[in-house]
């Protein structure tokens, strides 16, 4: 996906990879699994309730969502203190508190370039 280039040290190409099925421990690319291709189900199942995604997802979908609703915003920006933070804040306040969370970024960000901010 055009969306995770950049991201430092692979992460999250890593774990679009391995939602595809693909990627490091996948079957036939030589990692130390079973050598079994695990279905969806199997990944819900795994994931807590059936169906259920996982909090890691949920956090990446928002992130996206914010990526793509405004360009400003580089995939860099959301590391990996950032990315716990909002998951922290998913822990606490659920769904709703983490996309309050996005909104508040967006609304804050919205009409900025990078040239307006010193830090992002």
């Amino acid at each position: 996906s055009s969306d995770l280039r950049g991201f430092g040290k692979g992460e999250w190409k890593d774990a679009e990879e391995a939602r595809k099925g693909r990627g490091k421990g996948a079957a036939g690319k030589g990692g130390k699994g079973s050598g079994k291709r695990h279905s969806q189900e199997d990944e819900a199942a795994h994931a807590g309730e059936a169906g259920a995604p996982r909090a890691k997802d949920e956090v990446f979908d928002e992130i996206r969502a914010a990526l793509n609703a405004n360009s400003a915003l580089q995939i860099h920006f959301f590391d990996a203190r950032v990315r716990q933070y909002l998951h922290a804040v998913l822990g606490s306040g659920g769904r709703q508190k983490l996309k309050d969370a996005m909104d508040m970024i967006l609304k804050c960000t919205m009409h900025k370039t990078r040239q307006d901010v010193k830090n992002w």
